[in-house]
């Protein structure tokens, strides 16, 4: 379902995509629609949250590589695009998260899956950057751009990050 303000998109390769204008829907309040629906966020295990122009479309976060020079996640990582769907494609989203994004929540499923080491950088990096709670069993973890940068830099140390596997 798609319109000029909002957007939603369930698929298997991608799992639940919503997008909303920002003028119209804070992410917070986009996230916090997601547990609105009784039992359906149990069967998600990780999700992630980050803001771009509406007008870009559905790409990037598909994993797909979308030739658009003005796109904000695009340049200049445009190699870091469809990693992740290369790693679902190969059967490895367990052992990676797909970056480190303004709003990342996990599943207590998805964090057991990490391999322990990754897991305990993971953990250690929640602590020290943004705020961290749970929710509804999810870890939820909010991060503001320069804490987020931060905490990419030394989880792609670990190889946990999808997108630095390129």
């Amino acid at each position: 379902m798609l319109n000029c303000n909002f957007s939603a998109v369930l698929s298997g390769e991608a799992g639940l995509l919503l997008s909303a204008f920002s003028e119209k829907m804070k992410l917070e309040t986009l996230v916090e629609s997601f547990y609105e629906f009784d039992r359906w966020f149990e069967s998600f295990d990780y999700i992630y949250a980050y803001e771009e122009s509406h007008a870009y479309g559905v790409g990037y976060a598909s994993g797909i590589y979308m030739l658009d020079e003005n796109h904000p996640l695009i340049w200049p990582r445009q190699d870091e695009v469809n990693m992740w769907l290369k790693m679902q494609w190969a059967g490895k989203q367990d052992l990676y998260i797909r970056d480190v994004y303004s709003m990342n929540l996990f599943s207590s499923r998805k964090m057991g899956a990490l391999p322990s080491g990754k897991l305990h950088k993971l953990k250690s990096a929640m602590a020290r950057y943004g705020d961290c709670y749970v929710k509804e069993g999810f870890t939820v973890w909010v991060l503001k751009e320069s804490e987020r940068e931060l905490a990419r830099k030394e989880l792609a140390e670990v190889d946990l990050l999808a997108a630095c596997m390129a």
